[in-house]
């Protein structure tokens, strides 16, 4: 995960640190021309059970972060009329 001084400090501290459960979504879209590979992930309860701090080897704004959330959800978005030529089921 790419973060900043003050993003890492405040997962770090605030979040890891006091064991605070948070909530947290993802948005994840590949290409939105495409009409598929567009997912939205919301995930509740969530602790942040690791968190490594950036090393050399990785880039020092690179942090390694598990979070374990108490639930999940997802919606993802496929644009049947762009897909569907394509579509093998």
């Amino acid at each position: 995960m790419d973060l900043d001084g003050v993003d890492a400090d405040f997962m770090y501290n605030d979040l890891f640190k006091s064991n605070t459960t948070f909530n947290a979504t993802f948005d994840l879209d590949q290409d939105i021309t495409a009409g598929s590979q567009h997912a939205i992930f919301v995930l509740s309860g969530c602790k942040i059970m690791t968190m490594e701090n950036p090393s050399a080897s990785e880039g020092l704004t690179e942090s390694t972060v598990e979070i374990k959330p108490q639930d999940v959800s997802a919606r993802e978005f496929t644009s049947t009329a762009k897909t569907t030529l394509f579509n093998p089921f």
